[in-house]
């Protein structure tokens, strides 16, 4: 149970628990999607996506504009492997409509496949989630964490302290916590998609949108089929993208009230961590960090920039994955928040 206010900021590398691609993978495969190549007289590719392709051609509905697209497509993709990110590659071409957004189908294209293979997807057999599995995931320890103390008919009101800044795509945490309410605490399906549809949720790049169950046209946990890419791009941006999505304000202001700060897979690009901004620095806050797999040079360079940016209390760099730090940390972050 969460008495003050906590802010958790999702990344990546959170996600990656849940057998996600990480950017460094999700770049490659998409490079190797979008390029095309074709045999002589031939309309299918013999290299890249056919999929994609006709996701292309049906919204093109004209060969010139269609090839326009694949000419855009292989553009993208030879640039790709220069750059970090696919986000990096993106703002490359962005003088090239067609490229961006062949991209940005891309991109929805993959986290809707790795929604299916991640350890969240919905078991063909029951059309439920298995939770067994991921219940030593980061998800897990952060539901036991929310309702420890609680009493069943303070069900409703278990997450009004907390406040997410979820800087990835994929919907696994929306997913996860309707299927946790239902199969842990016996919550109805209505309950449980009230207590999800109130989360104070704040996403600067925006996701791929509802899912099903929140509302009648929402696209389907992992279910990449009969699903039209195009109609979903206009939820995502790019960090470098200079038109995010998320309120400045909004973020300052539960910033400003939080008494701890939770990086959990963050990657800490420059841009990213300067959306995380409390202006006036908030003297009471806690930060915890995630710092799996950097090096210790780049640990201090980012502390030294949460500092700058937060100016708290304290700064603790913990080189964990997300669900090592929930557990291990468990007892430190429920009693500096009672």
């Amino acid at each position: 149970m969460f008495n003050k206010p906590v802010v958790f900021v999702i990344g990546a590398g959170a996600s990656s628990e849940y057998n996600f691609p990480l950017g460094s993978a999700l770049k490659v495969s998409i490079a190797k999607k979008i390029k095309f190549r074709f045999e002589p007289y031939s309309p299918d590719p013999k290299e890249g996506d056919y999929d994609l392709l006709q996701h292309i051609r049906r919204h093109t509905g004209d060969q010139a504009r269609s090839n326009d697209y694949t000419r855009a497509a292989n553009d993208l993709a030879s640039a790709i492997d220069s750059f970090i990110s696919i986000d990096e590659a993106l703002h490359f071409v962005r003088a090239s409509p067609e490229a961006v957004e062949v991209g940005k189908i891309a991109i929805v294209n993959e986290i809707l496949i790795a929604e299916g293979k991640s350890s969240l997807a919905i078991s063909s057999n029951t059309g439920r989630v298995t939770l067994d599995e991921s219940n030593s995931g980061w998800l897990g320890r952060l539901f036991s964490m929310v309702i420890a103390g609680l009493e069943k008919t303070e069900l409703a009101s278990a997450f009004e302290n907390v406040t997410f800044i979820n800087f990835n795509y994929d919907r696994a945490l929306e997913h996860y916590l309707y299927w946790a309410l239902q199969l842990k605490t016996s919550a109805s399906a209505e309950e449980a998609k009230k207590i999800v549809s109130e989360l104070n949720m704040i996403r600067p790049y925006g996701s791929l949108g509802p899912l099903d169950w929140q509302e009648p046209k929402g696209t389907a946990y992992g279910y990449p089929h009969h699903v039209d890419p195009f109609s979903l791009i206009t939820g995502i941006r790019t960090y470098t993208e200079k038109a995010p999505f998320h309120d400045a304000n909004k973020v300052a202001s539960v910033l400003a009230q939080a008494k701890m700060l939770i990086f959990l897979g963050f990657g800490f690009h420059p841009q990213n961590l300067d959306v995380i901004k409390a202006p006036p620095p908030n003297k009471f806050l806690q930060v915890l960090a995630t710092t799996f797999g950097f090096h210790s040079e780049t640990v201090g360079a980012v502390r030294g920039r949460i500092i700058k940016n937060l100016q708290p209390a304290s700064a603790l760099m913990m080189s964990m994955k997300s669900a090592d730090l929930l557990q291990e940390l468990r007892q430190n972050i429920l009693i500096a928040l009672e």
